[in-house]
């Protein structure tokens, strides 16, 4: 049906008191209960709400588009055009039709609409999806200041025309909206239901500049101040790797690869990774101490820890981002002269008679020149190259136990934090169940750190005390030793919350209470990542 034929129906079923005093059709009654309209035992609207769209922009479209896809059976949608045709009508016809009107035009244009349509909007709920820059700012404080006896509503403004138009669409986040009328709010929020969004009344009017400012924010303060973290973490553990490496280093001539740039980003992303995984993880613990301390449930969390809870998840991606970089660097660094250990390279060694390479080989020669090898040998496995070959490679020649241990480890502690990352993205979490979250972010988490930690031991010992290494060094302790110093100290105060996990599992039942405490709840920017649990 198009707009036109759906408002004659409208008008030729709707009858007006000559004396004006029945409210004409489309004009939102004084409620009695807290929404507008009826719902049946299922709680679907038993009438169908009239909603006008204004505007025929990308966002406008998408609006008039999500409302006939999704709820056609309860919401008459009515396009409002400044250009009416076919579908569309003009903007006085649409806001007749209507309860709701949605305000889809730039914030620009908002004072001269306000000027020529205000008196008709009186009575009518009005959506403010707009996000007001410059001169434009505060956009919903100067619509309901310019539309008096107009209920304006703040939302929609979060979503963009793209996610509208999506049909998986559903789930990916919340539509904060806000408002002084909470009638208004309610059917504001049926709406969004009805178009199979989520949606959450966040306050009052003056919560409106908030909402206008969260698509308008590049990040968020937690996330400023994780990147913050990382990049410091980073900086710190490159030039310590810089000068124990290269500037202080009196020991015996080193493969070239030791003083290259490659190398040592290498030891400072190893470093900085574990280091800012683990203090992803710290803040739960600590919590959970806190929790048996005062013997409540639900603590005060002051600064910093406050924050520091809501850095948990920013902390865990910065720390994935740095163990791919970690991955990709070893591949091209992996060969037998730069990790020496990881391969059989010394003849007489039980290998006499293995067809073998020797020179110095990139990657993409390595490549080349095992593909010629296993066109000429039937057996593969019985090469051993000498030389320069990338990881990918590896498995052509024998390595040591120890190589092959740090590999295991390595794969394995990426490979969970892998899992980590994709559970943490919004459309995967939606999805998942909250023991499956749990599961993935208490157990999975911790095993994540301790294989991380397990794979910087296998990779550096026994280099951390021998007297021949720090000496060649001046002294300086090697990166590996520092690197797990942090996973251990994250370690520790989880094994001390493990150690009172029955007064704690009492205290989260409330069965124990602290003489003097006050329950206040956590802040609730306090969001799950990478760590443990409050």
């Amino acid at each position: 049906m198009s707009a036109r034929s759906a408002l004659s129906s409208m008008e030729s079923a709707t009858s007006e008191a000559s004396d004006g005093s029945a409210p004409r059709a489309g004009a939102i009654a004084p409620a009695k209960d807290k929404c507008i309209y009826d719902g049946d035992n299922k709680g679907h609207p038993s009438k169908l709400l009239q909603v006008a769209v204004l505007g025929q922009g990308l966002l406008g479209t998408a609006l008039v588009t999500r409302l006939e896809r999704c709820a056609s059976a309860t919401v008459q949608v009515y396009a409002g055009s400044t250009t009416p045709g076919t579908n569309t009508l003009s903007y006085s016809e649409a806001i007749a039709a209507a309860r709701i009107v949605i305000l889809a035009i730039p914030a620009g244009a908002h004072k001269a609409f306000a000027a020529e349509y205000g008196a008709q909007l009186r009575g009518l709920i009005l959506v403010d999806p707009s996000n007001g820059t410059g001169e434009n700012k505060f956009a919903y404080e100067r619509l309901v200041a310019a539309l008096p006896g107009c209920s304006v509503v703040k939302g929609l403004n979060t979503i963009s025309a793209y996610a509208l138009d999506d049909h998986g669409y559903a789930s990916g986040a919340t539509l904060p909206i806000c408002g002084a009328d909470a009638d208004a709010k309610c059917v504001v929020l049926q709406l969004i239901a009805e178009m199979g969004l989520t949606g959450t009344d966040v306050g009052g009017a003056g919560r409106a500049q908030h909402i206008e400012a969260l698509p308008l924010a590049l990040f968020s303060r937690e996330t400023w101040i994780s990147s913050g973290i990382a990049l410091i973490t980073l900086f710190f553990a490159y030039w310590y790797a810089y000068i124990r490496y290269i500037v202080v280093y009196n020991g015996p001539p080193a493969h070239p690869a030791y003083h290259g740039l490659l190398w040592v980003m290498n030891k400072g992303v190893c470093w900085a990774a574990i280091t800012v995984l683990s203090l992803s993880f710290m803040p739960g613990p600590l919590v959970q101490l806190l929790q048996l301390w005062t013997g409540r449930a639900y603590v005060t969390l002051r600064e910093p820890l406050a924050t520091a809870m809501g850095c948990r998840k920013a902390l865990g991606l910065w720390a994935a981002f740095f163990v791919a970089n970690h991955f990709g660097m070893s591949c091209m660094l992996m060969n037998q002269k730069v990790y020496k250990k990881f391969y059989v390279t010394e003849a007489g060694d039980g290998h006499e008679g293995w067809l073998s390479i020797s020179g110095e080989l990139s990657m993409l020669q390595g490549v080349a020149a095992a593909t010629a090898l296993n066109a000429m040998n039937p057996e593969p496995q019985r090469h051993i190259f000498h030389g320069e070959l990338s990881m990918l490679l590896g498995i052509f020649a024998a390595t040591l136990l120890g190589g092959e241990l740090s590999m295991l480890l390595g794969v394995f502690a990426a490979t969970l934090l892998g899992v980590m990352t994709l559970a943490s993205m919004p459309g995967a979490a939606a999805v998942l169940s909250w023991r499956e979250y749990h599961f993935i972010f208490s157990y999975l988490g911790w095993m994540a750190l301790a294989v991380s930690t397990w794979h910087v031991i296998a990779t550096s010992y026994p280099k951390f005390l021998r007297p021949q290494t720090l000496d060649a060094y001046d002294g300086m302790p090697t990166v590996g030793l520092l690197s797990i110093i942090p996973p251990l100290l994250a370690m520790a105060l989880k094994l001390a919350v493990l150690a009172f996990t029955p007064r704690l599992n009492r205290i989260k039942r409330g069965g124990q209470q602290r003489r003097g405490a006050s329950p206040v709840e956590v802040p609730v920017n306090a969001k799950l990542a990478p760590g443990s649990q409050v």
